[in-house]
């Protein structure tokens, strides 16, 4: 009787903090999460050496570098980044890969 009273407060006790680690959001709910500094290392490491020191560690823009997509599609993303514009430089494929830049295109759209 003993080990299985033992037993069910162990469980409840795991329960409850699987709980508490959830936290109370709903699994419905379409609030966004504050970013951390975990999502901000999705970015690749060509945006970080290539992009950000203009447009923000995480794409955010400053001063008169736009934030990053913006309302461009992905080809068209990266035909600014092969293009250049502006003060921008053009980069590549040898600098920055497509797949690189399709990867850093959808981070920004889930994310900005």
């Amino acid at each position: 009787m003993e080990e299985r009273m033992t037993k069910t407060m162990l469980a409840i006790a795991c329960a409850a903090m699987m709980t508490a680690a959830c936290g109370s959001e709903d699994a419905g709910s379409t609030t966004a999460r504050p970013k951390t500094q975990s999502t901000a290392t999705s970015l690749s490491k060509s945006f970080g050496t290539a992009c950000a020191s203009c447009h923000g560690d995480e794409g955010q823009g400053q001063g008169e570098y736009p934030a990053l997509p913006g309302d461009k599609s992905e080809s068209a993303f990266i035909a600014v980044v092969r293009s250049g514009a502006g003060t921008m430089p053009a980069f590549s494929s040898a600098q920055i890969a497509d797949a690189t830049l399709k990867s850093d295109y959808a981070w920004l759209k889930a994310n900005r």
